[in-house]
């Protein structure tokens, strides 16, 4: 990712982030450009934050988010895509996808499809651009995923009824009793898991 960047006045935050923690809103009207950067800090039981960073036509660097936040991985979406995973989070969006491309994860068939992801957690989709759901076919299969929490499925379902109505085949993936509170398909195979 960071050959993609421009290095001029890099914030130390974005040149010092491990790849897996860095995450690039691309912007697909403008091939390859970007929107935005995210860079996730892991915290305390996989509980972490993120700081966002727009690159401004100036040159400079600014810390914060557009008002209109894109989806992470929308550059991915065409009208041949039969499956679109919406996930809580650029993190999981990116980890789910590398699980989906793994054979020997359990999920792996299930994980088929297009993984993208709203930034900003349960309370900022609603600043999300949605529009760019708009090359999918109405029937495409649109599965919301959250985190295994109230506020998590909340999201979900405020996702579906607000932006997805125009889809025919929307799920919202529910987790089992038996997965931990905040679990989310980022996150390692639960040792309780259901087979």
């Amino acid at each position: 990712y960071l050959a993609e960047l421009p290095i001029g006045n890099m914030p130390s935050d974005i040149a010092e982030a491990v790849s897996d923690n860095l995450f690039l809103f691309r912007n697909p009207a403008k091939g390859n450009g970007f929107c935005y950067v995210q860079v996730y800090h892991p915290g305390v039981e996989g509980r972490g934050k993120y700081t966002s960073w727009i690159h401004l036509d100036n040159g400079e660097w600014t810390f914060g988010q557009p008002d209109k936040m894109p989806l992470y991985g929308a550059e991915e979406l065409s009208a041949e895509c039969y499956r679109i995973f919406i996930h809580e989070g650029p993190k999981a969006a990116h980890r789910v996808k590398r699980k989906s491309e793994n054979s020997e994860h359990p999920w792996a068939a299930e994980l088929q499809g297009t993984h993208i992801g709203w930034p900003g957690g349960t309370n900022r989709h609603n600043r999300a651009d949605w529009g760019k759901l708009d090359v999918l076919h109405r029937d495409t299969e649109i599965v919301v995923v959250a985190d295994n929490d109230e506020v998590g499925l909340v999201a979900a379902r405020e996702i579906a009824e607000r932006h997805l109505t125009r889809f025919n085949r929307v799920r919202i993936l529910r987790f089992p009793a038996s997965y931990e509170e905040g679990y989310d398909l980022a996150d390692e195979w639960p040792e309780r898991a259901p087979s």
